[in-house]
């Protein structure tokens, strides 16, 4: 060590040091054989558990990263306390990418926990996943979770994981407005908690009214964001009420049929344009767009409402929310 200070390469004194450069630290990391390198992160975790033995919790996060480092060489139960400590420290500061890290290196240590505890592991690795903008990661947990809690015949565990999933499903890139999505297991598994567990249930009817606007169904969207609404209201829950009257909101903002309006607005703006003989004033341009939308998408809705009783029997209106 003290070589490696004279040399320059370390820099610091007594027990902590620091590479003076980043390239010395890669040229040396580079040239350290894998199994080496795998006991020298071992030693390392020894030496700070040993250092910070006193608060070994405030520093779970360098020594879990050492261990990880280690892999089968370190205790697997000491290895899946550090990381999951370390995954929770990381979760809890919106540090995505580390939590998802400590939590996937936490599953690996399948011989020291439940099928539970793995199931709970994967979908926390799958959440922290899915903040981290990493969709592949985060589907591959979710449904290992979904595995696991069915195995174990957890209803509400596998009902946390399909509502996920399902909304993993309606937010992609690949999602398109209209298309349908398949949402069979999340209904049957809303039909056995209603009773036992509403407010869950509620959360489930929620997701399945976004799934099915999403789709273009505006009326059972509608029908299942009221239940929800309902059962929050029932079991005086603001969360799940919250929740249901944003769905509902949803729902029924199909009603100004946005997608036919902004058709309306792209041949305004340019008609503003000639008739002004150059750029109108922003606030013209603001007032004319927001008053044409809400003009026709009240149109729109009274439309929906004077012809229900023919909507209701043509194939291509039947699905509207009224």
């Amino acid at each position: 060590m003290t070589e490696a200070v004279e040399a320059g390469l370390l820099a610091g004194e007594r027990r902590s040091y620091r590479f003076a450069h980043p390239l010395v630290r890669e040229v040396l990391l580079e040239a350290t054989p894998a199994a080496e390198r795998a006991e020298i992160h071992g030693e390392l975790a020894d030496v700070l558990e040993d250092l910070y033995a006193s608060a070994t919790g405030e520093h779970a996060l360098e020594i879990a990263h050492h261990l990880v480092l280690a892999g089968d060489r370190v205790d697997q139960k000491r290895l899946l306390d550090y990381a999951r400590r370390a995954a929770d420290q990381a979760f809890a500061i919106c540090a995505w990418h580390d939590a998802a890290h400590f939590y996937e290196a936490a599953t690996r240590a399948t011989d020291v926990q439940t099928p539970a505890e793995l199931a709970e592991l994967h979908f926390r690795a799958g959440l922290a996943a899915s903040r981290d903008i990493s969709r592949e990661s985060c589907r591959r947990h979710y449904e290992r979770s979904a595995e696991l809690f069915a195995r174990i015949g957890d209803d509400a565990g596998r009902a946390r994981v399909g509502m996920l999933l399902l909304r993993d499903e309606i937010t992609s890139a690949g999602a398109a407005y209209g298309q349908p999505i398949d949402r069979s297991a999340l209904m049957e598994l809303a039909m056995k908690l209603s009773d036992a567990q509403p407010a869950l249930g509620a959360l489930i009817l929620e997701t399945l009214s976004e799934a099915c606007w999403t789709a273009g169904d505006a009326a059972r969207a509608e029908a299942y964001a009221e239940r929800a609404l309902g059962m929050g209201r029932r079991i005086d829950d603001d969360a799940v009420c919250r929740q249901a009257a944003m769905g509902l909101a949803l729902a029924r903002f199909s009603l100004m049929k946005l997608r036919v309006v902004e058709l309306l607005l792209v041949t305004t703006l340019p008609a503003m344009v000639l008739a002004e003989r150059g750029l109108p004033a922003p606030g013209l341009v603001v007032a004319t767009l927001l008053g044409g939308t809400l003009a026709a998408g009240s149109a729109h809705a009274f439309n929906q409402v004077l012809e229900r009783d023919i909507d209701a029997v043509m194939r291509r209106t039947r699905r509207r929310a009224i």
